[in-house]
C-alpha cells in the first residue's frame, strides 16, 4: 500500500477530503473542524515520516548490495 492509499485507509477519508480539511484556516474553525484539521496533519505526516524512512532503508539497501556485488567481482577478476 503506497503513502496515499494507508492516509485514505487511516483517515477514511479521499484524498480530496484531506486536501479540503487542509484548505480550512485554522483560526476560523469550530473545536470538531480543529480536531478533524488536526488528525488529518497528524497522519499525514505520520505517514510521510514512515514513507521517507523506508526510502532511506531501501536506498542503503541498495547501495550495500551495490558496494557487495562490485566488492565480490572485483575480488574474483
Amino acid at each position: 500500500m503506497g503513502p496515499a492509499e494507508k492516509a485514505e485507509h487511516l483517515l477514511g477519508l479521499s484524498l480530496d477530503r484531506m486536501h479540503e480539511y487542509l484548505s480550512w484556516r485554522a483560526d476560523d474553525l469550530d473545536p470538531y473542524r480543529l480536531a478533524a484539521q488536526t488528525q488529518v496533519i497528524r497522519v499525514v505526516a505520520m505517514v510521510a515520516a514512515n514513507f521517507g524512512g523506508e526510502a532511506a532503508r531501501e536506498r542503503e539497501r541498495q547501495r550495500i548490495l551495490s558496494e557487495m556485488t562490485q566488492r565480490e567481482f572485483r575480488d574474483g577478476a
